[in-house]
């Protein structure tokens, strides 16, 4: 592929300050692994993810009203403090370095809107935030009924959502303790009798998220490591063996009955003009790789995409993918249409990719640098085609008409 011109020389000296090391940010499922087997054939977002996308749009307001520091910057949604008063919670949008990866806390949502753990906590120093309590508030209360009416978008998350209906129907017996709190599935120890692993629903308080145990799921119902572990014993779950097994059991089953679109040939055609001048920026980085010693880059077929990275780059961002990194029987919401929005096309990342090059602030400056060229505003008022034109012949303006609209104007013109 050829890379378009109008990239200039700043598109490709901005692409150098790319970093390619992330930390863990597996937002969803606290998953430290993440299966590289995503449901066939659908893309399923998250609330979280819709939270964090309307974050975004913040901070792109916020830099056009002269807030520098969140131009181009990676903002998340959380419930967490403030600057003047960490324990002040509500929900802001937060750059990147406002939050510490590092630790987990109670600040996002799952699909139901239930609050739950996930890392990135408010770092309690930097005032690189948003207060959008309001409309992030809203936002969840808009949406969340039709998430969590929508199949999990992880095996994980339906087993979390398997132990919230346990725990429901615990309080509604009597049992207090699990009443109006979040429940985790884990593959873990209950208590001083109960050494033995099996799953179990437990409360949030009786996990340590500091700790990871190969207490998780990926979506191919494999043991993965994840945060939130039993440290020594619980005394606060719901044992439940039988019955998540048997979701884990139902959804391989279900899986199997479906039959995949193609997975592994791309369109032929990009989805917009746009989109293909990326995936020619993407081309040029290959080849660039390439010459570096990275062999898997050589002769590959590359491609842009708004997505996830590596098991530890689970944070959506521009990256040129190879051909095979890609589900071409999946469609996710990674490309672009000819003005910059976001739109749905075939290949995403499913799972987890390994062959990939983050290029988050080089592909933004591409998009920047071309879209102007692409974008056609077009007008309100219907399209008239170059016949229609030349057939409607403008009135002169020298010659005034031979009646006048009225008897009354003609008195008038003649007073």
């Amino acid at each position: 592929m050829k890379v378009p011109s109008a990239l200039g020389v700043l598109a490709w000296a901005t692409i150098q300050a790319s970093e390619a090391v992330r930390l863990d940010r597996s937002f969803l499922s606290l998953s430290a692994e993440i299966g590289i087997s995503e449901q066939q054939g659908t893309t399923r977002r998250s609330l979280q993810d819709a939270l964090d996308d309307l974050c975004r749009i913040e901070a792109q307001a916020a830099c056009r009203s002269g807030l520098g520091h969140y131009c181009n910057a990676t903002v998340y949604a959380r419930y967490d403090g403030a600057s003047n008063n960490v324990n002040s919670k509500e929900w802001r949008c937060y750059a990147e370095d406002a939050l510490d990866f590092g630790v987990a806390r109670a600040g996002c949502v799952d699909t139901c809107g239930r609050q739950k753990m996930c890392p990135g906590a408010y770092n309690g120093v930097a005032k690189t935030y948003l207060s959008r309590n309001s409309q992030l508030k809203g936002q969840v209360d808009a949406l969340k009924a039709e998430y969590c009416s929508a199949p999990a978008p992880t095996l994980q998350e339906a087993l979390d959502r398997k132990c919230a209906a346990f725990g429901e129907e615990a309080c509604n017996q009597g049992l207090w303790a699990y009443c109006d709190i979040t429940l985790y599935a884990r593959h873990d120890v209950g208590n001083a009798s109960q050494k033995g692993r099996e799953w179990r629903c437990f409360a949030q308080d009786a996990l340590d998220f500091d700790m990871s145990g190969d207490g998780c799921v990926d979506n191919c119902g494999n043991l993965i490591s994840c945060r939130g572990a039993v440290n020594g014993t619980s005394s606060k779950h719901l044992s439940r063996g039988n019955e998540i097994s048997s979701v884990i059991l139902g959804d391989k089953e279900e899986e199997e009955a479906v039959e995949a679109p193609d997975a592994t040939t791309p369109p032929s055609m990009p989805p917009s003009k746009l989109q293909g001048a990326l995936d020619g920026f993407c081309a040029e980085e290959g080849r660039r790789a390439c010459g570096q010693g990275l062999n898997a880059y050589c002769n590959a077929d590359m491609f842009a995409r708004f997505d996830v990275g590596t098991a530890s780059q689970q944070n959506k961002e521009w990256r040129c993918y190879v051909k095979e990194s890609l589900d071409f029987g999946m469609s996710g919401e990674g490309c672009v249409d000819d003005c910059g929005n976001f739109t749905s096309c075939l290949g995403a990342v499913n799972g987890a990719s390994t062959t990939h090059l983050t290029r988050d602030a080089g592909l933004r400056s591409a998009l920047a640098a071309n879209k102007d060229e692409f974008c056609k505003t077009e007008s309100d008022a219907p399209e008239t085609s170059e016949e229609e034109e030349e057939a409607v012949e403008a009135p002169d303006a020298t010659t005034p008409p031979s009646m006048p609209p009225s008897k009354l104007q003609g008195a008038l013109d003649g007073f």
